[in-house]
């Protein structure tokens, strides 16, 4: 490519070049541009005043499910459904009386060919070129990111309902002490509301003595009870709201990230009916 086709300093002399070369900087320019717009990994399409596809690289054909042929000419507002196409004239519109260049962008759920649901957002950006109005149109597929989301927030709800819902007391910190996770089984067993427990006690008040605390710690780092990061069934005692003591079953881990603590989980069972369960037996016998 020659130095001087891509900031076009040879269009304002073009009386100095002949036919032939012209043709041959407009055959590189379009060579080089096409190659720009399938390099990103946006759908690019230009639109007409109809909303019609005038240009549309690689990547729109594959969002939209159409070939190069069939998209050609093809009004773009026709791959959605009525409320969102009536949106789209709007914003096109909309883009139409801003500043040269301005880049107005809204999701839209599109209708492929193919039978295909796909959630895009189309990003405007309209120009005027001897009195008619071209708009050139990114269009960013959002429905696998959307998908990922929908699972992550599902997971998320569905574990959330595990925890809350255990029979024993779930309780996490983070590695400064703060609780960050208190659970329904929590609650019952010592009295607390979690919403008066999150983030304004700290682990060690819920331990008899404090001190245990630093031991269950001491044990989670050490290769002793479980391997490191992980503490197997050890008794200890937790302190309800009135001050008493309560003997629990504890198994706690710490959880990494790239190998640095980020908090410390425990479950707790209650073991007084089984103490007191235990004790009868012995009268009895």
């Amino acid at each position: 490519m020659h130095k001087d086709d891509l900031n076009f300093s040879w269009v304002d002399h073009l009386e100095e070049l002949d036919e032939a070369e012209i043709k041959e900087r407009l055959v590189r320019l379009r060579r080089y541009w096409r190659l720009i717009t399938e390099m990103g990994r946006e759908g690019i399409l230009v639109l007409d005043e109809g909303y019609r596809v005038q240009f549309a690289n690689q990547w729109a054909h594959q969002i939209l499910g159409v070939d190069e042929k069939g998209l050609f000419g093809h009004d773009f507002s026709l791959f959605l459904d009525k409320e969102d196409k009536k949106f789209f004239t709007q914003t096109y519109h909309n883009a139409r009386s801003f500043h040269e260049n301005t880049r107005i962008c809204s999701e839209f759920v599109i209708q492929t060919p193919t039978v295909s649901i796909r959630t895009v957002e189309v990003c405007l950006v309209v120009d005027i070129v001897d009195g008619t109005t071209y708009a050139v149109a990114y269009l960013n597929d959002l429905t696998d990111r959307i998908r990922m989301e929908s699972e992550i927030q599902k997971t998320n709800v569905f574990l959330k309902n595990i925890i809350q819902q255990s029979v024993d007391g779930i309780i996490a910190a983070d590695m400064s002490g703060n609780i960050i996770i208190f659970n329904e089984g929590a609650e019952r067993m010592l009295g607390y509301k979690s919403i008066d427990v999150l983030h304004k006690i700290h682990i060690t008040e819920l331990y008899y003595p404090p001190e245990a605390a630093k031991e269950v710690m001491r044990k989670l780092r050490g290769p002793e009870m479980g391997g490191k990061g992980k503490l197997g069934k050890t008794q200890v005692y937790l302190k309800d709201s009135s001050g008493e003591p309560i003997p629990c079953s504890l198994s706690a881990a710490i959880t990494y990230e790239n190998s640095k603590e980020m908090a410390s989980v425990g479950i707790f069972t209650d073991l007084r009916e089984r103490i007191e369960m235990q004790r009868k037996l012995e009268e009895t016998q």
